[in-house]
């Protein structure tokens, strides 16, 4: 895992998706817009449950037909996930570079659809 403590960009838009009251309403163009930020072939939003553990599916960019059921069918723990339950708890962006073999990225993920590199971003917001 690495840590990816500068991604301004990235920033840019968590703040945008936080900061709207609808934050699902625009977020398919602002998962285009990451995947041409960061060159990334694909990439998915996930909301936190209210129990505070389970990430689920909400939208996603140019994911291939095939591995949508999968993909939605996979629930991500944050508690028995270390990539993303660290970077929710430190409100960072971390980065695996070697996907398919590091077991911090969930293996439901890993084998639904298998891929190099995987980079979570947190995106948090607070009510007004």
């Amino acid at each position: 895992m690495n840590d990816i403590s500068h991604p301004c960009a990235l920033n840019e838009v968590s703040q945008a998706i936080a900061s709207t009251l609808d934050p699902y309403g625009g977020l398919r163009p602002r998962l285009r817009a990451i995947a041409r930020m960061t060159n990334a072939d694909v990439v998915g939003a996930y909301a936190l449950e209210d129990n505070g553990e389970w990430l689920t599916p909400v939208q996603g960019y140019h994911l291939p037909p095939e591995v949508l059921d999968g993909l939605r069918a996979a629930k991500l723990s944050l508690k028995t996930n270390s990539l993303y339950e660290e970077s929710c708890t430190a409100r960072r962006p971390l980065f695996a570079a070697n996907a398919l073999e590091d077991t911090s990225v969930y293996q439901a993920v890993r084998a639904t659809i298998p891929h190099r590199a995987q980079m979570f971003v947190p995106v948090t917001g607070q009510a007004a």
